[in-house]
Formats: C-alpha cells, sequence, structure tokens
C-alpha cells in the first residue's frame, strides 16, 4: 500500500508512520519522493511525496510482465493516466487510482499473484 503524502505534511506523516508501524523510513535513492518502511516480514508501507495534491491511499500492482498486466486491465475497465520509467498508473472504474509496477520474476510480492512468463 502506498500513501501519497503533500510535501508539507511529509516530515509529520513520516514520524507518525514510524511509530505506527514500529520502523524506521528508508528514503529512497533513485526516487528521494518515496520512503518505504520495512520489517522482517518485507515492505510494510511506502509514502509517495505528491507535491500540492490532496493526500490519497493507493495500490501498486506487482507484476512480472507490466505490458501485459496492463492490457488486462484495461480490459478489465481500467484507463491509463500515466507513469515513470519503472511503474504505469491506471485509473479502475470507480476512478480510483493505483499503479502497475514490473518486478522481478522471483520476487516475494509475486507469491500467488498473475504471472505472466
Amino acid at each position: 500500500m502506498c500513501l501519497d503524502i503533500p510535501h508539507r505534511h511529509r516530515e509529520a506523516t513520516t514520524a507518525f508512520w514510524e511509530i505506527a508501524v514500529g520502523a524506521r523510513a528508508r528514503t529512497g535513492e533513485r526516487y528521494p519522493e518515496y520512503s518505504a518502511f520495512e520489517s522482517e516480514g518485507g515492505r510494510v508501507l511506502l509514502l509517495q511525496g505528491v507535491g500540492d495534491d490532496e493526500g490519497r491511499v493507493h495500490f501498486d500492482i506487482h507484476t512480472d510482465n507490466r505490458e501485459a498486466e496492463c492490457e488486462r486491465l484495461l480490459a478489465a475497465g481500467a484507463t491509463h493516466v500515466g507513469g515513470q520509467d519503472d511503474w504505469v498508473v491506471l485509473r479502475d472504474p470507480a476512478g480510483i487510482i493505483f499503479c502497475v509496477v514490473e518486478v522481478p520474476g522471483d520476487h516475494d510480492s509475486l507469491v500467488g499473484a498473475q504471472t505472466w512468463e
């Protein structure tokens, strides 16, 4: 799960979630607008800085083939919003934003997930 946090609330929100989930935030090197909270069992939560936008929650769908997964979800009724090098942003029929993120085929988040390769 990813929390989209306006920059003006980033520091206080990060401190809050460190206490709430009992884990220290680790800021990304490639994408410094992200902070990950991880435990022994893997990633617990991700915070994403979103400029001055409103705060919201969104989910990331991990897949071993981003293109195939996006085609499947678009055929099911999602619409394309945008993206970056590593993910595609889609919107479900109710207007809820989510991301499709490609991860290696042996990634723990793919256990029980739709896989393509």
